[in-house]
C-alpha cells in the first residue's frame, strides 16, 4: 500500500512537528498536553504562513521544516484517556477515520479549501489573483498546504481529523478544570453529525472549534498570554473566529494585562494587513459598505448576507432544521441538543455561566449566517453547560440517546434524505484500494469537467466558470463568477445577452444647448435597493456619434474605475452602483476643451427604469439641468458583443452548464447558439461544456 503510506506519511509531518513545536515553545509553562500541541499548531502556521509569503512553499521546503522541528523540539507519547466509557466513540472514530483517509469530495473542500493549496504549492506562494476567498485569512489552510505537498488532499483531511481528535481531549481537560464528568461532553462533541463531516474535510469549523476551547482553557487557568494567541489564531481560522479574538482582547483589556490584549493581534495582524494592502479593505472581502473597493461589489456581499441569514428556513422550522432536518442549512446538529435548553440551568453555577458566555462569543458568527456549522465552535461549550446542568446519570443518558440515534444507519431513519452529513463506507478508497482516479470519477460529479478542463486547455487558460468546477482537482485557472469582479461583471454579461428581448434596453435622449459644452453628469436623487446602471453614454452631432476621447475626464461614485464601461460601445458592459440606489451618487465627464454636440444618448437596461435620475450639462461655469425624455426600445443582438467583453476582461474559455448546476439558461444557449455568439465548443464532460474565445 505505498499510496496509503505516502498519504498517512504526509499528514504525519505537520501532526508531529506541530506536537514537536508546541512542547519546546511551552517547555517551561506547565500546561497539559493537549493544550501545548494547540500552541503548536498556531506556531506552525504562522511558519507555513511565512513560507507561503516567501513563495518557498514546496514538499521539500515543508519536509525540511518539518525535520528540523523535529530535531528542535521533544516528542512524548501522548496520555491515553483512562475511562473506559470513551471507547463509546470507537465506531465514530473509525468511521471518521474512513472518511479522512478517502479523497475529498464535500463541496466547499473541492472548490477553495484546497482549490487554494493545492495553487499555492504549484506556484511556491499565493496567488495574485484577487477573489472572495483569496483574500481571506487562511490559517488552517497554510497547514493543510504542508500536508498537500507531501501526500496529497488526504494527507490535507488527516490534519482536520487530527485537530477535531485533540478538540475532544481539550473539551475533556476544560471539564476536570471546572469539575465536571471529563468524559459525555467530549463524547456529545464527537457524536455530533455537522462536526463529523467538517471534522473529517477540509472545512475548517470543527478546527476552529479546537483553538476556541482552548482559549477558554488557557484563560481559567491564567495563560493569558498563551490564551491570546489562540484566541487570535480564531480569526486567522475563520473571520467568523474574530468574536472570539475580540471577546478576549477585551476580556484582557479589562483584566488589565495590556501586553495580552496586545497579543490578540498577532495572529490575525498578517492576514488583515495583506487584505488592507491588496484592496484596501482590512476586512476584505465583507464589510464592503465600510471599505469600498474595486475588488468586491457591494451588492454581492449583500445578496449573499440575505440569503444565508435564513437560507430560506422559517424561524418556526429554524431549530428543527438545525437538530434534526439538515438539509436546508447544510448539516445536523442531532436530537440531543434538542435539550439544550435544559443547559440553561447550569447558569446557577459560576462554571455554568462561563460556557454560556463562551458559548454565545463563539456561536454569535451564527446569527448572520444561519449554516448549521456556524455553530460548530459553540457546539462544545453547549455539551459542556448540558453536562453542567444534568445530573451524571442524565448526562450519561443524552450521551447514549445522542450517540444511538447518530450512527449513520439510524441517521438516514430521521433526518432529512439530503442532509449535509457523512454517508457510505469508502473504505477502498480510503485504504487505496481503488485506484483513486476511478473512484473519484464514480463518486464526485464534478471530477470529470475538472479533468476535462486540464486535458483540454494550454497553460496561462482563464476560465470563466459558470458551474462551479472542482479546482482542488485541475491546474487551469478558474474564476468562478461570483468570487471575482471581472468575473461577476462577465457573467452579467452573458446573461444580458442570453436574456435579450427588444424590450430589454431602452435609450433616454436629451438635446444639448448650441453652445459648446464642457461636461455633463447624471446624478441619482432617489433610494432603490436595486441599484442603478448606465450601459452606455453616446453623444452626437449632426447625426454622427463622437467617440469617447482618452482625454476625457471620468468620475463616479461609486466605483469610478468602471465608469469607461459606459463609454465603451458596448451595451452588455455597463457601470453599475453595484449596491443601493442612493442620493449624491454621480457620474461626471469633463472634456478638455469645448465640445459642440446635440444630442445625448443614454442606453439603460429596461428593469432599472424604476430608479430615475437628472442629469445636467456644464456650459462655461454653470451647470444647466437637461431634461430627459424616453426614447424607444433598444432591440439588439448582443451575444457576440457580450463574448467581445468577457475576451477583454481576460477570459480565454467559458466552463459552463446546461443542467440544473450554475447558470443553465445562459450555459443552454451559448451551447445551443455557439456560432451566433462566435465562440467555439472544445469538450464537454460530467455536464459541462468547456467553449473558447477565438
Amino acid at each position: 500500500m505505498p499510496a496509503l503510506a505516502i498519504v498517512l506519511a504526509g499528514a504525519l509531518v505537520p501532526i508531529v512537528s506541530a506536537l514537536s513545536l508546541g512542547r519546546w515553545a511551552t517547555r517551561t509553562s506547565g500546561l497539559p498536553g493537549a493544550l501545548r500541541w494547540t500552541i503548536g499548531w498556531v506556531l506552525l502556521s504562522q511558519i507555513c504562513l511565512a513560507i507561503l509569503f516567501c513563495g518557498l512553499a514546496g514538499k521539500w521546503m515543508f519536509l525540511s521544516v518539518g525535520l528540523l522541528l523535529l530535531a528542535a523540539g521533544r516528542l512524548a507519547r501522548p496520555a491515553l484517556p483512562r475511562d473506559w466509557r470513551w471507547w463509546l466513540a470507537a465506531p465514530f472514530l473509525f468511521y471518521y477515520a474512513v472518511h479522512a483517509l478517502a479523497p475529498e469530495t464535500t463541496p466547499d473542500g473541492i472548490t477553495y479549501h484546497l482549490g487554494l493549496v493545492r495553487e499555492w504549492v504549484r506556484t511556491g506562494g499565493f496567488t495574485a489573483r484577487i477573489g472572495h476567498f483569496e483574500i481571506m485569512p487562511h490559517g488552517v489552510e497554510v497547514l493543510f498546504a504542508a500536508a498537500y505537498s507531501l501526500g496529497g488532499h488526504s494527507s490535507a483531511k488527516l490534519v482536520s481529523f487530527a485537530l477535531l481528535l485533540l478538540t475532544a481531549a481539550l473539551i475533556a481537560g476544560l471539564a476536570r478544570r471546572l469539575d465536571l464528568p471529563t468524559t459525555p461532553a467530549a463524547l456529545l462533541f464527537l457524536f455530533t453529525p455537522v462536526v463529523g463531516i467538517t471534522g473529517t474535510s477540509s472545512y475548517v469549523d470543527a478546527s476552529l472549534a479546537c483553538f476556541a476551547v482552548a482559549t477558554l482553557a488557557l484563560l481559567l487557568d491564567g495563560h493569558n498570554r498563551w490564551a491570546a494567541l489562540t484566541a487570535g489564531f480564531c480569526y486567522a481560522v475563520k473571520m467568523t473566529g474574530g468574536a472570539v479574538t475580540a471577546a478576549t482582547a477585551v476580556f484582557l483589556l479589562c483584566r488589565r494585562d495590556w501586553r495580552a490584549a496586545i497579543l490578540c493581534a498577532l495572529a490575525p495582524l498578517p492576514w488583515i494587513l495583506r487584505a488592507w494592502v491588496l484592496t484596501g479593505n482590512p476586512l476584505a472581502p465583507l464589510f464592503n459598505a465600510w471599505f469600498p473597493s474595486e475588488h468586491f461589489h457591494l451588492s454581492t456581499e449583500q445578496s449573499l448576507a440575505e440569503f444565508v441569514a435564513t437560507y430560506g428556513v422559517p424561524d418556526r422550522d429554524l431549530w428543527r432544521e438545525l437538530t434534526l432536518g439538515g438539509y436546508r442549512t447544510a448539516g445536523l446538529l442531532g436530537p440531543g441538543f434538542l435539550f439544550t435548553p435544559l443547559a440553561l440551568i447550569a447558569l446557577v453555577r459560576r462554571q455554568g455561566r462561563w460556557l454560556w458566555i463562551a458559548a454565545v462569543v463563539a456561536g454569535l458568527p451564527w446569527l448572520w449566517n444561519h449554516g448549521t456549522r456556524f455553530l460548530v465552535p459553540a457546539v462544545p461549550f453547549l455539551a459542556l453547560a448540558l453536562v453542567a446542568a444534568l445530573p451524571r446519570a442524565g448526562a450519561w443518558t443524552l450521551v447514549a440517546l445522542h450517540g444511538l440515534l447518530c450512527l449513520p444507519p439510524l441517521v438516514e431513519t430521521w433526518a432529512h434524505p439530503k442532509a449535509w452529513r457523512l454517508t457510505g463506507f469508502p473504505w477502498k478508497a480510503a485504504l487505496r484500494l481503488e485506484d483513486e482516479t476511478e473512484w473519484l470519477r464514480r463518486e464526485l460529479p464534478q471530477f470529470p469537467p475538472a479533468e476535462m478542463l486540464g486535458a483540454n486547455t494550454k497553460p496561462g487558460a482563464r476560465v470563466l466558470d459558470l458551474a462551479t468546477i472542482a479546482t482542488a482537482y485541475t491546474d487551469v485557472t478558474v474564476f468562478t463568477h461570483w468570487q471575482y469582479a471581472n468575473a461577476e461583471r462577465a457573467a452579467e454579461a452573458l446573461h444580458a445577452a442570453a436574456a435579450s428581448d427588444p424590450r430589454a434596453f431602452i435609450v433616454f435622449r436629451a438635446d444639448l444647448p448650441s453652445n459648446a459644452i464642457q461636461g455633463f453628469r447624471f446624478e441619482q436623487a432617489g433610494r432603490a435597493r436595486a441599484g442603478w446602471s448606465i450601459a452606455e453614454v453616446t453623444l452626437w452631432r449632426n447625426g454622427a456619434s463622437l467617440f469617447p476621447s482618452q482625454s476625457w475626464q471620468l468620475d463616479a461614485s461609486p466605483h469610478p474605475s468602471t465608469l469607461p464601461l459606459a463609454f465603451d460601445r458596448n451595451p452588455v458592459s455597463r457601470w453599475s452602483s453595484r449596491g443601493p440606489a442612493l442620493p449624491g451618487q454621480f457620474l461626471e465627464v469633463r472634456f478638455p476643451q469645448p465640445l459642440i454636440a446635440d444630442r445625448l444618448d443614454i442606453l439603460r437596461p429596461a428593469a432599472e427604469t424604476g430608479t430615475p435620475f437628472s442629469a445636467g450639462v456644464l456650459v462655461g461655469e454653470r451647470w444647466t439641468r437637461l431634461p430627459l425624455r424616453p426614447g424607444d426600445w433598444v432591440p439588439l443582438n448582443l451575444r457576440r458583443r457580450a463574448i467581445s467583453y468577457v475576451r477583454r476582461e481576460g477570459f480565454t474559455h467559458i466552463a459552463a452548464s446546461t443542467g440544473t448546476e450554475g447558470w443553465p439558461r445562459v450555459g443552454t444557449d451559448l451551447v445551443t447558439y455557439f456560432a451566433d455568439w462566435g465562440v467555439e465548443r472544445v469538450a464537454h464532460g460530467g455536464g459541462v461544456y468547456l467553449l473558447r474565445i477565438p
